[in-house]
């Protein structure tokens, strides 16, 4: 199980996509639960999972729950890994991500290539 707040960041979708494609080569299957930034969905979608729990849950960006204690209390229950953004007081597995570590390795790849004209494209006006 997957639960994440809002997959439409294009971000989070496609760490959802790579979890769901991992998982499919090894015979198992994720069920993504997406509370919108919804606290109450979310705190539905914790207590369904408390009720009936599956083998694992993968908290995507944990840092944004506003249910934190019925977060503890599954990680308590079933393996669990937070992905991306952790949040502190919640006690499992962490996959973190760097995204400079990653831009720059691509860069490097790039240039070592030969190529000197590399340009940046976001959606993001905010970044540089």
């Amino acid at each position: 199980m997957l639960l994440a707040n809002n997959l439409l960041f294009w971000t989070r979708a496609e760490v959802a996509r790579g979890a769901t494609m991992a998982a499919a080569r090894f015979g198992a299957s994720i069920r993504c639960l997406d509370w919108y930034g919804s606290a109450a969905r979310e705190k539905e979608y914790l207590a369904s999972l408390l009720d009936s729990p599956p083998d694992g849950i993968l908290f995507l960006c944990p840092f944004e729950t506003k249910n934190l204690a019925l977060c503890q209390e599954l990680a308590t229950r079933v393996p669990a890994v937070q992905i991306m953004v952790p949040h502190g007081d919640l006690c499992c597995d962490r996959v973190m991500m760097n995204n400079v570590a990653g831009a720059s390795h691509a860069m490097d790849h790039l240039i070592r290539l030969g190529y000197r004209r590399i340009g940046h494209v976001t959606f993001n006006v905010d970044w540089t």
